[in-house]
This record gives C-alpha cells, sequence and structure tokens, in this order.
C-alpha cells in the first residue's frame, strides 16, 4: 500500500497484487425466508472489470475526461468524479 494517496490506488494495489482475491462483499437475502444468507464475494478482478465499464461508458458519453478516476459507493449507490 505504500505510495497509495487514494481509496482509488488502494483499490488498484489490491487489484494488482490479488486479483483473483475477495474484494466486494453482499449477503443475498432470502426472500422466503426474510434471512440473510452466508457473504458472497466478487473477486478484485471482477470489481475491476465492471468499474472500467462504467468509467468507459461514461467517458463515451463524455461524462467526464478518459483519465479520470471513478469511485463507486456501493452501500450508497453514489459517484464520486476526481
Amino acid at each position: 500500500m505504500l505510495g497509495c494517496r487514494s481509496a482509488y490506488e488502494v483499490f488498484r494495489h489490491g487489484a494488482l497484487v490479488s486479483p483473483g482475491g475477495a474484494c466486494l462483499g453482499w449477503r443475498p437475502l432470502d426472500t422466503h425466508s426474510g434471512d440473510l444468507g452466508p457473504y458472497v464475494f466478487s473477486t478484485y478482478r471482477e470489481v475491476l472489470a465492471r468499474v472500467d465499464a462504467l468509467h468507459s461508458a461514461l467517458a463515451a458519453r463524455n461524462a467526464w475526461a478518459p483519465n479520470d478516476e471513478v469511485l463507486v459507493d456501493a452501500k450508497f449507490d453514489t459517484i464520486a468524479c476526481q
């Protein structure tokens, strides 16, 4: 993590050193019982692919410059641009 200056850089570092490692987790809801199931995780590789796809889509629509960074807060469904 040495040299990382932002949350995005920490994320990219994690993707570099552990692309198949657990990155983003959630607990699916059992719609019949209302109980939360065990955690399910997406890997860094999978999350990075989603982030890159979102960034490309927004850049293609001139939402911001191609070199800008994208940070998506999954908890609040917000997008912050630098």
